[in-house]
């Protein structure tokens, strides 16, 4: 009676598995990026938006000018995210799955959030 071994199948549908499985977590990996980036407009609206609101709010107790300066720096980074959208938006889908992406998003998020941390450092000054 011949003996057969299914460890040949066995790993056949395993090595399947683990193909299918990097392809489905690099897919969802992707739409997460997209989303990130196709929604980007409305964080970074409200972020100056609340800049602007904070800064009336500062212009008794706060110089002018490091206020505006701080104003312009915000505005500054949220129109480099907005630019970095749009081009992200216009490459093809190929190029659009690079990790470089989430790195340039993450990039953009903490040069904002380092604008939001000096502008607690303005109302030191007077």
């Amino acid at each position: 009676m011949p003996h057969f071994s299914n460890t040949g199948t066995t790993s056949g549908l395993r090595s399947g598995y683990h193909r299918d499985h990097h392809l489905t977590i690099n897919r969802l990996h992707s739409e997460k990026v997209r989303l990130l980036y196709d929604n980007l407009w409305q964080p970074v609206l409200s972020s100056v938006l609340a800049g602007a609101l904070l800064v009336a709010a500062m212009w008794p107790v706060v110089t002018s000018w490091i206020l505006l300066t701080w104003l312009a720096l915000l505005v500054v980074v949220s129109l480099a995210r907005l630019a970095l959208a749009s081009y992200f938006r216009r490459l093809p889908a190929l190029q659009q799955r690079r990790r470089r992406w989430l790195y340039r998003f993450s990039a953009g998020a903490i040069a904002a959030g380092c604008v939001w941390g000096a502008g607690g450092g303005c109302s030191l000054y007077r």
